[in-house]
């Protein structure tokens, strides 16, 4: 107590430290990084193995499955994925959230390495990297009128993509668009009349087409470089290309075939507001920040303009930074209204502007230390740290608000100012303290809560802790000197003053009334109370629950697929009509397809939406309208799309996974089943998998007999087919400087029907041209074009989007809930991404919530020396409040997620602080001798003021919350509803059903 008097005494000391903490907590502020979320990486490895010529089937056997067995006892591995198709395999490693990406990289190689000798040895080296963020952070749009797109997007590879992909932090500028190519289109009729085959044109290519190194000559007082020119350059070199010499006659590539420069077919449209465009999409490495690397594309992109071709435009379409810039905005003004709000709240109360001055200086302090405590810790400035912020605007004024409340009390004694200071201060000491540490206690299990959850919110946690932290040392030290400077009894002449005085007179008098009925009727407080308490478990389990709500970050997307068999001009043809659904929808700014980024009969859009404050409708309330008028398009199975904007989150709400041991076939037909009756649940608007099992395939079956008779190696077969019905990239050819594909394939009017494989001859090791047509029987089948696997086991993935107004909750629920009863007993399920996320953090929520219970316990016992007192303080306060708050989540105001939940925990630590102010007063006056319901009914009247107000404050602190609009408005809302009316109510049954539960419980004497 001696320290605090010279903090009161010494106003300079007071003062000086209060503004060191400004200093450093502004210097600090100044260095932060700032996100949209607190830094986290939730890492995939990508090992990816090219096996020409190899049947899907065989690339699952003989890769696939050796690779996932080496690498499935590695450590920090959450699951893995395997795809095998014709000629590739690729496995993704799904690492554990904030895994160390570099060690696993090394593990995963040195498991690879040791299975390379055991793989097949036509298969390539494995590729084993770590997979960049899917979704482009920018989307940049490129137009011009006079150059084709092949021009404008070898433009962009030239010129600007390696602009863009040298600025900090950019992953990759990938350009959606063609590239120049050489074709040699080959003539098999040609081929045959000539006695050619495509294998001879292939060897002449690579025997008269190589780069060759030279060395050097050295003269007296010259030196030559040499050169050989021993590669091609253009299709008339190639055309000259001598494929074989009979009878004196050459005979040239330009006979059997013909080689043009053209462009790579590789099958990828965008179209930006219905207009030809090439896209730029502009991916980050991971952990990158988002904000600083677009500020830099962005200047980039200035410089770039300057020197673009005359004609050519650019648009920047979709810039993920505006969504953080927006959110982060709306999360400073939400931050300086409740700072306003509270400092209203509290002229009312204490009736005195000059007393207002105390806390409009001591909020500010608080919140600005936090921020240096935060820069130690290597935390940034996020919106979620800046809601923290916000809450304890509200939480930070208690400490306040308590000691000048407790000091004007003792000023009405007409005590001197600086004996009401020291006596004032002296009495709430213990309470300040235990209130603090109490809010603190509540937080501190998050920081070893693991996961996304405990990885997001440890620096919302630590933000708030911080600020409470220095609070509680400010309302000990610099609050009583300034209250001894300002605050007189002499304040109480004011209107304002004699009004709030009237008001909350009359507020005590009828609380007093109030209570003593209570007290009269204490049956009904006690069946209230276990009501509550029964009340909170029903309704915890019966509301919906997710991961996250979802956020309007102002766009839509699409994602549809044709018929397996559809090709590009099947796609196009729907072009128009999916940009008018896109268009047509209110509040549209700019609309963008793409063909062929997800699979040639693949389409992906985006519907732009105008910035937050020029629309009154949202994202989530245009998504189903998307739904509805993509479903009246008959042609493509499209379905609408909000991006979760958790890091690592995915596009679909649910995926689903079917494993067995079983065929495909078998897998197919249950997961079909398993979608049709999922769709009649009307949980969901969209389901779709990932085995499509209608590929047409033309088998060939090969007769060994024949090919043994003609004399016919294998090998011949597969390299012919390849060639002429593969567009092999053989080669590459330089073009001012860069190189690019030499694309060898019969020409397209001879790769039309499966007639036309009779006109395909091989060669036998006689020499002899033999018809392929002797050697093969054709079969149409329908097969996968992927065999999938999960966990090393054959897998299809069911990705679906819920109907408006359901819960993955309920989601999760139903599928389990089917899988018993549709699943034979060879297979079995499990979740991935937004499902595998949610069932993790799930449990760990009532973990981490019990554990803060218990420290909140062991604390209150240490600081009243009575586990008595802290249980009753918990049960007293906590169930009331925690029932009153899942009220309006029941009512679908919201739904159980981590940022409910994380306000949940919140409550917890602010009602606790009204039980602990009055079981502290209580305590004292049975010290003094006072019986067990005149020190409780005397300790809420003296305590009811400042719980009052600091409840009050609180409250009106969290309405830019509730009320809040724009980006990120959904999950401010639903955590500020959950604390006003958790707090609101709590503190009304706090207020009378705690002094009955005292009375009833606590011991007669504080010394028995």
């Amino acid at each position: 107590m001696k320290l605090l008097n010279l903090f009161i005494k010494k106003e300079v000391l007071s003062v000086s430290i209060a503004l060191l903490i400004v200093v450093l907590g502004l210097f600090a502020l100044k260095q932060m990084p700032i996100r949209l979320f607190p830094q986290i990486t939730s890492p995939i490895i990508s090992i990816t193995t090219s096996y020409p010529g190899a049947s899907a089937e065989v690339i699952k056997s003989f890769v696939t499955s050796r690779l996932e067995n080496a690498i499935a006892g590695l450590p920090n591995i959450s699951y893995i994925t395997a795809s095998s198709t014709n000629g590739s395999s690729q496995i993704e490693v799904y690492l554990l959230p904030n895994s160390d990406v570099n060690a696993a990289m090394v593990q995963i190689m040195e498991k690879v390495n040791e299975q390379r000798s055991n793989l097949p040895t036509e298969v390539k080296d494995p590729l084993v990297e770590e997979e960049a963020d899917d979704n482009p952070a920018m989307i940049i749009a490129f137009t011009s009128n006079q150059m084709s797109r092949v021009q404008v997007a070898e433009y962009l590879r030239r010129v600007i993509e390696p602009e863009f992909e040298i600025v900090n932090g950019v992953s990759s500028a990938e350009v959606m668009g063609r590239q120049y190519a050489i074709r040699i289109n080959l003539n098999p009729k040609l081929l045959l009349a000539y006695g050619l085959t495509a294998t001879d044109v292939l060897n002449a290519l690579n025997q008269q087409n190589v780069l060759s190194q030279a060395g050097s000559l050295e003269g007296n007082n010259n030196n030559f470089d040499l050169e050989a020119m021993s590669h091609f350059i253009n299709p008339e070199e190639f055309n000259n290309l001598l494929i074989k010499e009979v009878n004196n006659n050459i005979i040239r590539l330009k006979d059997i075939g013909q080689a043009t420069f053209t462009e790579e077919d590789n099958n990828i449209n965008a179209f930006y507001n219905n207009n030809p465009a090439t896209m730029v999409f502009i991916k980050l490495i991971p952990g990158a920040n988002p904000l600083t690397v677009s500020k830099s594309v962005l200047q980039t992109l200035a410089k770039i303009k300057q020197s673009l071709p005359y004609d050519m435009q650019t648009t920047v379409v979709l810039n993920e930074a505006d969504y953080i810039h927006e959110s982060i905005k709306e999360v400073l003004h939400s931050l300086f209204i409740a700072f306003v709000i509270i400092l209203f709240v509290l002229v009312f109360f204490l009736g005195s502007f000059r007393a207002m001055t105390i806390p409009l200086v001591t909020i500010p302090i608080s919140l600005i230390g936090a921020f240096f405590l935060m820069n130690l810790m290597g935390f940034s400035i996020n919106t979620l740290s800046l809601l923290a912020m916000v809450l304890a605007v509200g939480l930070v004024v208690d400490d306040a608000i308590v000691v000048v409340e407790n000091i004007f009390r003792h000023l009405q004694m007409k005590k001197s100012k600086l004996q009401a200071v020291l006596d004032a201060t002296q009495e709430v000491f213990g309470a300040i303290i235990a209130m603090t540490l109490t809010l603190a206690a509540v937080f501190a299990p998050i920081f070893f809560m693991g996961g996304i959850t405990g990885t997001l919110f440890s620096e919302f946690a630590f933000a708030l802790v911080s600020g409470v932290l220095i609070s509680g040392f400010i309302a000990l030290t610099l609050t009583p000197m300034m209250c001894s400077k300002i605050l007189s009894v002499e304040l109480e002449n004011s209107q304002l003053a004699r009004f709030s005085i009237r008001m909350m007179t009359y507020l005590e008098n009828g609380y007093h009334r109030a209570l003593i009925f209570i007290f009269k009727k204490r049956a009904v407080a006690i069946i209230s109370w276990v009501f509550t308490i029964i009340g909170c478990f029903y309704l915890y389990h019966t509301i919906p629950q997710e991961l996250a709500p979802k956020e309007d970050q102002g766009f839509l997307m699409i994602m549809g697929n044709a018929p397996a068999n559809a090709n590009q001009n099947y796609v196009l043809s729907y072009r128009n009509a999916l940009d008018q659904v896109l268009s047509g929808l209110p509040g549209v700014s700019s609309t963008l397809l793409l063909q062929g980024v997800t699979g040639l009969n693949g389409v992906m859009g985006f519907a732009i939406l105008k910035p937050w404050g020029e629309r009154a409708v949202t994202a989530m309330a245009l998504q189903p309208q998307l739904q509805m008028r993509l479903s009246q398009i008959a042609g493509v199975n499209a379905y609408a799309i909000i991006p979760g904007d958790l890091p690592g989150s995915s596009d679909t709400s649910l995926q689903f996974v079917i494993v067995s041991t079983a065929d495909y076939k078998k897998l197919y037909t249950v997961a079909k089943q398993f979608e049709q009756t999922a769709m009649k649940s009307g949980l969901f608007s969209y389901l779709n998998d990932d085995l499509n099992y209608n590929q047409p395939e033309l088998q060939l079956e090969i007769n060994r007999n024949a090919l043994a008779a003609m004399n016919v190696d294998m090998n011949s077969i597969g390299d012919s087919l390849a060639l002429l019905t593969g567009e092999l990239q053989s080669q590459q050819f330089t073009y001012f400087g860069h190189s690019y594909d030499v694309i060898l394939s019969a020409s397209k009017e001879f790769r039309r029907n499966p007639d036309q494989l009779n006109l395909i001859y091989v060669r036998n090791n006689a020499n002899n041209l033999v018809p392929l047509s002797s050697l093969i029987k054709t079969k149409i089948s329908i097969e996968p074009s992927s065999l999938n696997e999960f966990q090393k086991q054959n897998a299809i993935t069911i990705n679906g989007m819920l109907a408006p107004g359901k819960s993955l909750s309920e989601a999760i629920t139903y599928t389990q809930t089917l899988a018993t009863h549709l699943l034979p007993p060879d297979m079995s399920y499990d979740y991935s991404g937004d499902a595998r996320q949610y069932m993790e953090e799930g449990g760990r929520f009532v973990q981490i919530f019990s554990l803060s219970l218990i420290i909140i316990f062991l604390i209150l016992g240490i600081q009243f020396n009575s586990f008595r007192d802290s249980l009753l303080i918990l049960l007293g306060s906590v169930p009331m409040a925690l029932f009153a708050a899942l009220i309006p989540l029941k009512l679908g105001f919201g739904t159980i997620n981590i940022y409910t939940q994380i306000a949940l925990l919140t409550l917890v630590g602010l009602i606790a602080k009204h039980g602990v102010l009055m079981t502290k007063f209580a305590n004292q006056l049975k010290e003094e001798g006072a019986g067990k319901i005149i020190a409780i009914q005397k300790a809420a009247l003296v305590r009811f003021r400042p719980i009052l107000m600091t409840t009050v404050a609180m409250v009106f602190g969290t309405f830019p919350l509730v009320f809040a609009k724009g980006a990120g408005s959904v999950s401010r809302f639903e955590m500020g509803l959950t604390i006003a009316v958790g707090l609101t109510l709590g503190t009304f049954c706090t207020l009378f059903i705690f002094p009955v539960l005292y009375h009833l419980f606590s011991r007669e004497n504080k010394n028995q």
